[in-house]
């Protein structure tokens, strides 16, 4: 019976290979074509091969699978559009999530195992994963429940680091699990091509390339601005083409990844050989990243001639200590970017609201043979952000004709050896923890060992006192020339509430924290926390009380990711800071009445992707009752 079937779908292809949706059943009438994409898809594999083609107009449908030697094709004026019954992408297919291999919700269209698959177009035609508002869609929706997300990521987590079979990891049958697909995934496929579509809103990440040898995306064209929306993920994928690309995305654009922690080394499989050519992106967070899941190894890859309008970063890569693997044999050429706000960023301590999930094994990446050349933006915040890790510091980084037409931040390079720059040697920064000056976080007062830390720092000529993760009391802190304070991921900086830690001799009192009279100010972090207790002031009268930064003349601010958590008085107060700078900084006042950013004097900062929280537990941005108050502005 089922050769018989075989045979009848076979006869159904025109005697040039070629398999029309129409002739399978489907219609575009808004009725679902899942069946029949099956129908013909079988049909071509069945004859050994052909191509399956969607001619001009709108056609629905569920999941897309693919098979050897097939090649999916959209002639001009053909749409073919996804369903939002979540029904349509089960039974569950084995995919992977964030780096970590499980069974989950199939991608909208996917290949495993398959050699020899293609998806192609002509003219106008569109892969549209949703019509509407991303807000409406079923995607949109499981994108706000934040927290149901976090469990899965929690739970796949667990199961990878226990050794949990693949087979046995089916999160798409965890109740509320919310792990949405990919567009389109090609899994263990080799000779892959993608060519000449356009594609238009994505679940997750658009174009995942996981576990393939030999593929090559030309003249794409992709547009998904919503949460996670990467462009293209290229992961454990080797002999890889790029070229001829236009994306617009919510997320990353070109990601080059290799695996999650325990299953990235499991499979051992690194990303090698990509080239990425003549590609063009309108906006994205970052236009070139490597990482955050690296744990399988990157190696040789080029990027070269493309453009990018706006990015929050131009090149970036990113780890934390559980990742492992290696970064080698980067490099970026002759690229061009309008407004961005870091040419070459490197962070090591990137977790993304995981630090808090348990610790199973602690294996640091080796990043090495970074190069940029050629490199070009309008405008930049800063030029090169680097901050590697202390016990493995990033090693070889050359940089050569890398400009930007206006920088307000000069580079940063801590933990990082073997720079150079057009020629010339660069020399870096390192951290000073203030656990090896005596602090500890059990309770007992850090306030001199983190001033031994700040002493140690200034006397080396700059560097940053890091605050470890851990809870750490302390008194006052002034920071000095050259020195910079970064608190890590699960760090908490708690400052005492005892009134007469403070005082000064006028009966005023100190800052918690403050700088005065210094350029390139930085405090920064992987989402530590500073924190002031509060009960002590009560007794204070609320207009003598302190801030919790104060800073006055200081060049080149930047306050960074990190969170600030309640002040005896205002949270922050800046007095002639030129070229300020808060930059994904979470606010938090303990009463309604409290001033976030109070300017003495003095020009306006730069505010940037922060939020603010109000004593009622509320979370806003830039809510009328959250006060940036400016000069004379009154209260």
């Amino acid at each position: 019976m089922m050769i018989a079937s075989s045979l009848l779908l076979a006869a159904l292809l025109t005697p040039t290979g070629l398999a029309p949706i129409a002739d399978f059943g489907a219609k575009p009438d808004g009725s679902k074509c899942t069946a029949a994409f099956a129908r013909a898809i079988g049909a071509c594999a069945g004859a050994g091969g052909g191509r399956v083609v969607v001619p001009p107009g709108r056609w629905l449908t569920g999941a897309i699978h693919l098979k050897s030697n097939v090649e999916l094709h959209l002639e001009n004026g053909a749409e073919v559009v996804f369903s939002q019954d979540v029904e349509d992408y089960l039974p569950a297919v084995q995919t992977s999530y964030e780096g970590t291999e499980c069974w989950n919700y199939s991608p909208l269209i996917y290949a495993f195992c398959c050699t020899n698959v293609a998806i192609t177009g002509s003219g106008t035609a569109v892969l549209r994963a949703f019509e509407g508002e991303h807000a409406d869609s079923i995607w949109g929706r499981w994108t706000r429940e934040s927290a149901l997300r976090r469990e899965s990521a929690r739970k796949l987590e667990e199961w990878a680091a226990k050794g949990v079979p693949v087979e046995r990891r089916r999160i798409s049958d965890e109740k509320d699990s919310c792990t949405r697909p990919h567009f389109i995934q090609f899994n263990r496929c080799r000779n892959v091509r993608l060519e000449n579509v356009s594609i238009r809103n994505s679940p997750f990440w658009t174009i995942h390339l996981f576990l393939c040898d030999g593929a090559v995306v030309r003249d794409v064209d992709v547009v998904a601005r919503h949460s996670n929306n990467d462009g293209i993920d290229i992961e454990m994928s080797r002999n890889v083409l790029v070229e001829r690309c236009s994306f617009d995305q919510g997320d990353d654009t070109f990601v080059i990844k290799s695996g999650r922690d325990c299953d990235g080394w499991r499979l051992a499989t690194p990303t090698e050989n990509v080239e990425i050519r003549d590609c063009r992106m309108k906006r994205a967070k970052s236009f070139f990243t490597v990482g955050s899941e690296i744990s399988g190894g990157v190696r040789n890859v080029w990027m070269h001639d493309c453009s990018v309008d706006e990015a929050v970063l131009l090149a970036y890569i990113k780890t934390n200590r559980r990742r492992g693997g290696f970064v080698e044999d980067i490099r970026m050429e002759n690229v061009r970017g309008g407004k961005v706000d870091t040419l070459l960023g490197v962070e090591t301590e990137v977790f993304y609201g995981t630090a808090d999930f348990p610790e199973y094994e602690v294996r640091r990446t080796r990043i090495g043979g970074v190069s940029l050349q050629n490199v070009f933006c309008d405008e930049a915040r800063t030029r090169v952000d680097i901050q590697g890790d202390a016990l493995l510091p990033v090693s070889g980084v050359a940089i050569r004709n890398v400009r930007a037409g206006s920088v307000r931040i000069p580079d940063r390079l801590v933990n990082v050896t073997d720079v150079v720059e057009d020629g010339r040697p660069v020399m870096a920064l390192r951290d000073f923890p203030i656990s090896d000056y005596g602090a500890k976080p059990d309770g007992s007062d850090s306030s001199a060992a983190i001033a031994r830390a700040v002493d140690a720092a200034a006397t080396a000529g700059g560097g940053r006192v890091v605050v470890p993760p851990g809870t750490w009391k302390t008194g006052p802190i002034e920071l000095r020339k050259g020195v910079g304070l970064h608190l890590a991921a699960s760090s908490r900086l708690l400052f005492s509430d005892a009134p007469a830690d403070y005082a000064l001799p006028d009966g005023g009192f100190r800052p918690l924290l403050s700088a005065e009279d210094i350029a390139h100010v930085r405090v920064s972090g992987g989402f530590g926390i500073l924190e002031a207790l509060v009960d002590g002031w009560r007794s204070v009268p609320a207009d003598r009380r302190p801030p919790l930064v104060r800073l006055r003349r200081c060049a080149g601010l930047c306050v960074e990711s990190v969170a600030l958590h309640n002040a005896p008085g205002k949270l922050v107060e800046l007095a002639d800071c030129e070229n300020a700078i808060f930059s994904s900084v979470e606010f938090t006042a303990n009463v309604t009445e409290r001033d976030f950013i109070y300017i003495v004097s003095g020009p306006c900062p730069t505010v940037q992707s922060c939020s603010f929280r109000i004593g009622d537990g509320t979370w806003d941005v830039l809510d009328p009752r959250h006060r940036i108050v400016h000069p004379f502005s009154g209260k």
